[in-house]
């Protein structure tokens, strides 16, 4: 059985002001699962969500100025999130970030994001770069890194750090 997702147009567009509160709201979406064990009323939780978005904002912004902010589409419907850095702009040290994505809760499991990150990692092959990425433990889209090629280089108490080298071509 073919996914619907399977036949659609997948695509990323940057990101307008006008995706401000949309984007806003598709990381609430992640928060609140990993929020929902405090029990906390639902304006406290609102305030601490919009918080945990705002100080994300302004440490991507700090740490990564010039990644590209995206909106990833899905037959021209905004689905998802992305802020990626030196995936057109070629850094110094050769690597693409993925800094983060996100897919809107009722399209997850589609293979959107697969899609997205093929398409980056295609482009990083091409240019010879690494990918690297974060990931908090028990996140479920670490069997898509692993499937993609990314490994460990490094661990915290709440995350991983991925990377995936460039696919070796055979030059015989």
């Amino acid at each position: 059985m073919t996914s619907p997702t399977a036949t659609a147009s997948v695509s990323v567009r940057p990101a307008e002001t006008a995706d401000e509160e949309r984007r806003r709201s598709w990381f609430a979406e992640t928060k609140r699962v990993e929020f929902a064990p405090l029990g906390l009323p639902e304006p406290t939780l609102a305030g601490l969500c919009d918080q945990q978005y705002d100080a994300r904002v302004a440490g991507y912004s700090h740490q990564f100025p010039a990644a590209e902010h995206l909106v990833i589409e899905l037959d021209g419907e905004p689905v998802g999130a992305l802020i990626v850095d030196g995936l057109h702009e070629v850094h110094e040290a050769g690597t693409v970030v993925v800094v983060d994505i996100v897919i809107a809760e009722q399209h997850r499991h589609r293979g959107i994001g697969r899609r997205v990150l093929a398409e980056i990692v295609d482009t990083a092959d091409r240019r010879g770069a690494d990918v690297e990425l974060t990931v908090a433990h028990g996140n479920p889209a670490r069997r898509l890194y692993d499937r993609l090629g990314f490994r460990a280089i490094a661990t915290t108490e709440l995350h991983e750090r991925l990377r995936r080298p460039p696919a070796r071509k055979d030059t015989t």
